[in-house]
């Protein structure tokens, strides 16, 4: 073989394997975003389980109000509001 030849393989080469990266990536991306999406649901589904039970005991004219400081200012929700970007759920 000569370095022509050898340098032409190794080109080759690396295509072949950029191009098996780059569909590996894709694969890899396409099943996060739908892991994401399958993991965002179950927190907003979350949320409004915790939003009802806090809310069980509480007069219907306050139920909005005090949610809405809960969901503000409880430490245990803070890592929910940060997963969830502070979109209300």
């Amino acid at each position: 073989m000569n370095d022509k030849t050898t340098t032409d393989l190794v080109a080759q080469l690396r295509g072949w394997q950029e191009a098996r990266i780059d569909l590996a990536v894709k694969r890899v991306t396409a099943n996060a975003a739908d892991e994401i999406e399958r993991l965002r649901a179950a927190l907003v589904h979350s949320v409004s389980v915790v939003q009802t039970w806090h809310n069980m005991e509480i007069p219907q004219k306050q139920r909005s109000e005090l949610w809405d400081i809960y969901w503000r200012n409880a430490p245990e929700m803070k890592p929910i509001r940060e997963a969830l970007r502070g979109n209300a759920a």
